[in-house]
């Protein structure tokens, strides 16, 4: 054979190694399209039926909640409380209202209840709902009753902060004035957003924010799988959590200074009782919008937030 028909070979043989890997590497790639497909098909179903699954539980959250309501009513005698949250130049301006009216007999009784306290006996005896709204909402800082032997004021405010003085009186008069009292602006009040990895603390009174600090960290997220790897994966993000939990309560320290009245805690309860295990200072723990970007004057008016009940 010539040396072209040899070069020839060569080439053809090159060639034909060149489309067999090609073959190889085609059938690779089709295995590899197939699984995808496959487990992108699996994920669509699985969303298909997680998406089927809440639209199910939604319809049992109703029916669940038209069920409770319609038990209360029965308990109740048909009466049911009437619950809407206000912001705090709202309370105040319910507060004026409420301030003005005056009576020509002492038919207008105030009541300041604190913490885990009832209402009388004469007023749950004649609405026996105010006695489970009371132990519900109320427990952490008591709350306010402007009511009317009339009938026609019926009024339960739950403040953000806690009633100091219990008041039971019947005049021609409703006293609000404690309840404006609890909005003094010459104490401040801490608050302390906890998770793992972001947290957020803030010092404020009810006008302004006076200081604010993000505390971040890198937390590694929950390990999944078993053994060995998980128990040395969980040793590690505990240290990473205990590290985090310093650098909140070193920043707490340094607000804790300016001697606030109130802290109110949101967040991981476990990370909240290694924070405040010793704190001396009233703890008031809330559920607070969670987010990770902080924004301090909506938290300011988030924390501010009164609960008003009509019975």
């Amino acid at each position: 054979m010539d040396l072209f028909g040899r070069k020839r070979d060569r080439t053809i043989a090159q060639l034909e190694e060149t489309i067999a890997r090609l073959r190889d590497e085609n059938e690779i790639l089709k295995e590899r399209f197939e699984r995808m497909a496959e487990r992108e098909k699996r994920a669509l179903a699985a969303r298909q039926e997680a998406h089927e699954e809440v639209k199910r539980l939604k319809e049992k959250l109703q029916s669940w909640k038209r069920m409770v309501e319609r038990e209360d009513a029965s308990n109740t005698g048909g009466i049911s409380l009437r619950r809407y949250t206000v912001s705090k130049a709202k309370l105040f301006e319910i507060l004026r209202v409420v301030a003005s009216i005056r009576a020509e007999r002492e038919t207008l009784q105030t009541i300041y209840l604190q913490p885990h306290a009832l209402p009388p006996e004469s007023l749950l005896h004649e609405y026996p709902q105010l006695e489970k709204t009371v132990k519900t909402l109320a427990t952490e800082t008591g709350c306010a009753i402007f009511h009317d032997h009339n009938h026609i004021i019926h009024l339960l405010i739950i403040p953000p902060f806690p009633i100091t003085h219990p008041i039971h009186q019947e005049s021609t008069e409703f006293d609000t004035e404690p309840l404006s009292r609890l909005f003094d602006n010459t104490h401040p009040f801490l608050v302390v957003i906890a998770h793992a990895g972001d947290s957020f603390v803030m010092l404020a009174t009810p006008n302004e924010v006076l200081l604010e600090r993000e505390v971040h960290s890198s937390i590694k997220s929950k390990h999944t799988k078993g053994g060995w790897s998980q128990r040395r994966f969980e040793r590690l993000r505990e240290e990473e959590i205990r590290h985090h939990v310093g650098k909140i309560r070193d920043v707490i320290r340094t607000m804790l200074e300016e001697k606030p009245r109130y802290i109110v805690a949101s967040g991981d309860k476990r990370i909240l009782k290694e924070l405040f295990t010793e704190e001396k200072n009233v703890i008031l723990y809330r559920k607070l919008d969670s987010t990770i970007e902080y924004v301090p004057e909506k938290i300011l008016r988030e924390v501010l937030t009164t609960t008003i009940c009509i019975y």
